[in-house]
């Protein structure tokens, strides 16, 4: 008891420090974005390239921020089940994952394995989820991304597979830990931890696999 109790205290001061350090980063980046709108209008050409710059990697600073405060509020966040009917669920995801794919120029493919008619679920976590899986895979894939429903005795598994270069070791250890990522862009590596939180505040688990031309990650959500 005095362990779990010393836990919580742990997790509850992180909490409250993260909400202090996004705070308190607002206002020096609100000052350092003023004096940059002042020096791109500088007459001299070496000032504006020098601003340019310097305004690009405050935008990426005031985007973390948000992602500071994002990751607080899905912290905080609980499922709320409702009975959801799981054809009309397959079809949404189907929807809008087509649309991500084909902006992407990929194909998407879907297999409805369930066959209860509903399950007691949240189906606007379920999505969100599903988002960053769908996101993530059509980003590597090659030509292919494959959406699966298989339903459990104790909820539904969402596999999402892509034909793409697969994970490598390090990404397989790490992919699922905050601000983790193989990329050079201003990508900030939270789909996956968010994903993850997310799984298992729906009392599931987040799985991330090879399978052999590609990658598989299944995200589980248990039901009541």
């Amino acid at each position: 008891a005095q362990n779990f109790s010393e836990m919580w205290r742990q997790m509850e001061e992180r909490k409250r420090l993260n909400a202090a350090f996004a705070h308190d980063l607002r206002t020096p980046l609100t000052v350092l974005k003023g004096y940059d709108e002042m020096l791109q209008t500088s007459g001299d050409e070496q000032t504006r390239a020098t601003a340019v710059t310097m305004q690009r990697h405050i935008s990426r600073l005031e985007h973390y921020v948000d992602t500071m405060s994002q990751l607080r509020r899905l912290e905080d966040t609980r499922p709320v089940y409702r009975q959801t009917p799981l054809k009309a669920l397959a079809a949404s995801l189907y929807e809008s994952g087509t649309i991500l794919c084909e902006r992407a120029e990929k194909h998407l493919s879907m297999q409805n394995r369930t066959a209860s008619p509903a399950l007691s679920l949240d189906g606007d976590l379920i999505s969100q989820v599903y988002g960053n899986l769908i996101a993530n895979a059509t980003r590597y894939a090659a030509l292919q991304v494959e959406l699966c429903l298989d339903e459990t005795p104790e909820g539904l598994i969402l596999p999402v597979s892509d034909d793409g270069p697969g994970f490598d070791k390090t990404s397989l250890e790490k992919a699922v830990d905050p601000y983790f990522t193989r990329e050079k862009a201003d990508h900030f590596g939270l789909g996956l931890y968010t994903s993850k939180m997310l799984c298992e505040h729906h009392g599931g688990w987040l799985r991330l696999e090879n399978t052999g031309p590609g990658a598989r990650v299944a995200a589980f959500f248990k039901s009541r």
